[in-house]
């Protein structure tokens, strides 16, 4: 897509922002599915850069969905403070009311960061608030129910194996939800499960993503 604004009739401003949002997006998410985030990672300083030359022309959709793909790259290369960073741009956006889906989510994808980072004190908050958050949208789906439970649970867990053992069994619940197509709308925005089979097994994320779906590794 790309390489197109070399061709007659492909070389226009508007034309360009398209290509670059569509491709760019495109393939951060791909790498995420991949688990491949590392190469994600090359691909920063040219969407930045991308960013910036649009300017006011970029969309705010487009500029939630950019902040948000590369929250999720930068966790999955365990970068958890810029994972962090990316995603109070999201948190702290005057338009949440926008794209609502991308906001009830990252809500839930802060919960993993702080979790990564240890913060386990400030965890108990956040948690508070992500409950009442979700309860004022009236969204009550078992998935979101089951992460937030587990998660403040494992906040106050100071074993190992109790850490482990909570994180298998929020694997199995989830694993079961997902057979329901509007459960399974959670994993578009992060793969909560690979999250779970990482600390289940003591492996890297971006390995478990793989495990969880080794047909996207397939040529």
């Amino acid at each position: 897509m790309r390489s197109l604004s070399e061709l007659p009739g492909f070389g226009g401003i508007q034309i360009g922002m398209q290509v670059f949002n569509a491709s760019y997006l495109s393939e951060l998410r791909l790498f995420d599915r991949m688990g491949e985030h590392a190469k994600a990672l090359e691909l920063v300083d040219s969407v930045l850069v991308g960013m910036e030359d649009e300017g006011p022309r970029l969309h705010k959709e487009q500029e939630l969905e950019f902040w948000f793909a590369l929250s999720c790259l930068h966790f999955g290369a365990g970068e958890m403070n810029k994972a962090l960073f990316w995603l109070n741009k999201v948190l702290n956006d005057p338009e949440p009311t926008l794209r609502q889906d991308i906001f009830t989510y990252a809500r839930l994808f802060n919960l993993v960061v702080h979790y990564e980072l240890g913060n386990f004190d400030l965890l108990e908050y956040i948690v508070r608030s992500t409950h009442r958050f979700l309860s004022k949208r009236h969204r009550a789906d078992e998935m979101e129910t089951v992460l937030i439970d587990h998660i403040k649970r494992l906040a106050r867990a100071t074993q190992i194996n109790a850490k482990r053992d909570l994180f298998k069994t929020m694997h199995d619940r989830i694993s079961e939800l997902m057979k329901d197509p509007n459960e399974s709308l959670a994993l578009k925005y992060f793969d909560f499960m690979a999250w779970c089979r990482s600390k289940v097994e003591g492996i890297a994320f971006s390995e478990a993503v793989r495990q969880e779906h080794p047909a996207m590794g397939k040529d």
